[in-house]
């Protein structure tokens, strides 16, 4: 076999190779690529600013979930609060269940699913507390 029909693909074979998107950026690798926003020039800075613009789309879901936060968290937060609701301390579940009604609006299929399925009657009672404020406020929050 001649190597002449292989020279003819590889000019296919190099544009499809690069033609792959990269993949994309963990948050531990957009820490260690945004070195450069730590110094205080000015010039570096805008430098580091041209080299995230080059790899915006390996950094674009890294950088989302640094804005917008990890849900992952917020959700560990409600389930948190959820189970102070349960607290032997009277103080601890009135603070849960006001910082519930304050965040709650986006965790209300998951406060619903534990007044449901409840572990002690006091926190059936106050999910069903915390779903009616979360009703008088409105869907806006």
């Amino acid at each position: 076999m001649t190597p002449l029909p292989f020279l003819r693909l590889l000019p296919f074979v190099t544009a499809l190779a690069t033609a792959l998107p990269g993949q994309d950026w963990t948050d531990d690798q957009l820490v260690n690529e945004c070195k450069g926003f730590q110094s205080m020039s000015l010039t570096t800075q805008i430098e580091q600013v041209g080299a995230l613009l080059q790899a915006q789309a390996q950094a674009f879901t890294a950088i989302v979930a640094r804005i917008h936060g990890d849900h992952r968290e917020y959700r560990l937060k409600v389930d948190r609060l959820l189970e102070e609701l349960c607290d032997p301390s009277w103080r601890v579940r009135e603070n849960a269940e006001r910082t519930l009604v304050e965040v709650g609006g986006r965790a209300r299929i998951v406060i619903q699913q534990r007044r449901d399925d409840y572990e002690v009657l006091e926190q059936h009672i106050r999910c069903g507390r915390i779903l009616e404020a979360l009703d008088a406020k409105g869907t806006e929050q």
